[in-house]
């Protein structure tokens, strides 16, 4: 049975609501969706439950494609998990919800 049926999604334009609902595929349970919409300005949204593995796509011209690495998207050392936010010197980033170093962080 192919992805689509599991999580009732019909083929076609997919957006948000589609990726939430492919976030909760079993085959996918331990990652963690990740978009960077180009067209809405490098846009960093994540679907389903954080978790240490993830899943890193890109949006642009109509068109989904896989990434390798976040950090070389934004062309920086460093990217939070907990924020999403890119970032440059590893131990020196700070989340709003922890002020003195973010352990999410890579």
């Amino acid at each position: 049975m192919s992805l689509h049926h599991k999580v009732d999604v019909v083929f076609g334009p997919y957006g948000y609501e589609e990726l939430h609902k492919f976030a909760l595929a079993p085959s996918l349970n331990d990652y963690q969706l990740v978009l960077v919409d180009e067209t809405q300005g490098y846009k960093v949204s994540s679907f389903g439950l954080p978790w240490d593995k993830q899943l890193l796509l890109t949006y642009s011209s109509q068109h989904y494609d896989v990434i390798a690495s976040l950090p070389r998207v934004f062309a920086t050392s460093c990217f939070c998990w907990r924020c999403l936010k890119p970032y440059n010197k590893e131990g020196q980033h700070e989340c709003d919800s922890n002020p003195d170093h973010c352990p999410a962080c890579i």
